[in-house]
């Protein structure tokens, strides 16, 4: 029973795979995650660094299924972009969130 448990709960706790290690070739491997909550830990982390080098798979997360991720991508390139090139509504249509990411996408091919 303890090791059931156990596997449930390290995850959520934060002691997840060693495969999701920052590294400096891959410095928000939670991006990555299919887990929403893994992601949006990465997320999270990415905001509060404000750091550009989270840019690309951010607005990849702009794509997401799930509307808080995309919520939460969102933000945080909004406080990494001093000028965001296109507004995006999370909860918008599909085709007005496409046309958003491919501005991001554009925006961000610049550089």
């Amino acid at each position: 029973m303890a090791l059931l448990v156990a596997t449930f709960l390290l995850p959520v706790l934060g002691c997840g795979s060693p495969t999701l290690k920052p590294t400096a070739a891959r410095p928000y491997p939670e991006l990555l995650s299919h887990d929403p909550a893994v992601q949006l830990r990465g997320i999270h982390r990415a905001q509060t660094l404000r750091d550009p080098r989270a840019i690309d798979l951010l607005i990849d997360l702009l794509e997401s299924d799930d509307s808080w991720i995309r919520f939460s991508a969102h933000a945080a390139l909004l406080a990494i972009v001093e000028a965001p090139p296109a507004p995006f509504d999370y909860l918008g249509p599909q085709g007005e969130r496409t046309s958003a990411v491919s501005a991001w996408r554009r925006w961000n091919s610049q550089f």
